[in-house]
Formats: C-alpha cells, sequence, structure tokens
C-alpha cells in the first residue's frame, strides 16, 4: 500500500493525539491544512503558519485559530500586538482560556517566532473532468 506512513500519521492527528483536551477538538497540525483545502473553492492562495508551538490558518489578512475557535482579525500569528479574538461559530465551543494562555501569551508567542514555518497554499487551476 503506497503512504502507510503518512496514513498512520492522519490517524494518530485524528484519533490518538487528542489527549484530554482533545477529545472534542482536532490536532492544530492538522485543522489549518482541512480548513485551507476547503477554503481553496474560494480563495486562490492561503497560508498555514507553524511554529513549535503552534500552527493556524492565515488568509492573508487574518488569523483563524480553528482549535481554540476564535479568529484574530488583521493579525499574523505570532506577532506579539494580539487583537482581541473574536468567537468562529461551531467552532467556539472549544475554547478553553488555559490552552489560549499555552499559544498566546508574550514570552509564548516571542518563543514561537524563533521557530517559524510559513506553508503556502495556491490554487493552481480546476480541472472539471471532461
Amino acid at each position: 500500500m503506497n503512504y502507510l506512513e503518512e496514513i498512520e500519521e492522519l490517524f494518530h492527528l485524528l484519533v490518538t493525539d487528542r489527549k484530554d483536551f482533545y477529545k472534542r477538538a482536532f490536532s492544530c497540525k492538522i485543522v489549518p491544512y482541512m480548513f485551507a483545502g476547503l477554503l481553496s473553492k474560494r480563495l486562490r492562495k492561503s497560508f498555514v503558519i507553524e511554529t513549535n508551538k503552534h500552527c493556524v490558518f492565515y488568509d492573508g489578512k487574518d488569523t483563524y485559530e480553528l482549535v481554540l475557535g476564535c479568529m484574530f482579525k488583521d493579525y499574523k500569528y505570532p506577532l506579539v500586538n494580539l487583537p482581541k479574538p473574536i468567537c468562529i461559530p461551531f467552532f467556539d465551543r472549544w475554547f478553553e482560556s488555559s490552552h489560549y494562555d499555552l499559544y498566546y501569551t508574550k514570552s509564548n508567542l516571542l518563543e514561537s517566532k524563533k521557530h517559524i514555518k510559513i506553508v503556502e497554499i495556491k490554487k493552481t487551476g480546476e480541472y472539471n473532468g471532461t
């Protein structure tokens, strides 16, 4: 079978890596990519910002923190000038202030800036199957 290693990693991210908090929410390592895939119908490009602490979706203007269910308007993670979070419908049920503090305290944002990778997700074309 092809991609067995990736299948195992996907299973780990979707099922076994959900720890106590993640019994309800999925891993930040996969949710931004799923969202980027869905938005590829509307956006020609978007970004997933990965750090040593967290991963988020960035549309070029706003940061979407889907694991905690909030969005930061006019903000690019992990800048320290963090605006007030705005609840994302359906996903805001997973917001927990203790986990918010793990990712968004000034010291954690500064640490995240040292270990950042920005992955560009581009729509390269469409194929209609005919």
